[in-house]
């Protein structure tokens, strides 16, 4: 599973970033480059261009793939943050579930008591 998301990101990112067209998903990435402090998703030389979006510089505006100033990858870091809240989401998944296994037997109790009315 962690190399199918790793390869899809890292696909995403070297065929549609900054192409015609693909304006919101190039912001999207930008954004994330920005919030992350991070640059590519195992490092700057996954980026299709060698002139790197300056969300990518720590430093300056500027940067190419070879730069000192350029930030390490993306990938270890959304990674850490997933696993960082993993219990919150099983906590919520599990929480749905329960919730929704009461609401069907529930509504089991309701049929039930609608036909047992209907009869008399």
């Amino acid at each position: 599973f962690d190399d199918s998301v790793k390869d899809g990101f890292k696909d995403i990112l070297t065929n549609k970033y900054n192409m015609t067209g693909n304006d919101d998903l190039t912001k999207s990435y930008n954004a994330l480059f920005n919030l992350y402090e991070c640059c590519g998703v195992d490092s700057a030389d996954d980026m299709p261009q060698s002139e790197l979006p300056k969300e990518c510089c720590a430093t300056s505006t500027a940067c190419t793939k070879t730069s000192n100033d350029v930030r390490p990858g993306c990938y270890t870091k959304l990674k850490d943050q997933i696993d960082q809240y993993n219990s919150v989401f099983i906590g919520v998944g599990v929480s749905v579930l329960v919730f929704q296994l009461i609401c069907v037997i529930f509504a089991f109790c309701l049929c039930a008591a609608i036909g047992r009315d209907s009869i008399v």
